[in-house]
C-alpha cells in the first residue's frame, strides 16, 4: 500500500500489508501524528513540509 500527497506527488508511506486499512491507518503506523496538526489543519511530513489528509491517496504499486 502506498500512500501519496497528491499536491507535490510525494511518497508518505509505502506498506506492506495483508489486509485493507485507511490512509489514516497508513500513515499512523509509519509513524505520523495525526492527533497534531497546526491551525490550518495541516500535517508535517518527514522533510518538514506541509501536507493534508484530503490531499492523501492510495496510489497503485509499481
Amino acid at each position: 500500500m502506498k500512500i501519496i500527497n497528491t499536491a507535490n506527488n510525494k511518497v508518505l508511506a509505502n506498506i506492506i500489508t495483508n489486509h485493507r486499512m485507511s490512509i489514516e491507518e497508513a500513515l499512523e503506523l509509519v509513524g505520523y501524528d495525526l492527533s497534531q496538526c497546526d491551525d490550518d489543519g495541516a500535517y508535517i511530513d518527514d522533510d518538514g513540509e506541509q501536507f493534508w489528509i484530503e490531499d492523501c491517496e492510495e496510489a497503485d504499486e509499481d
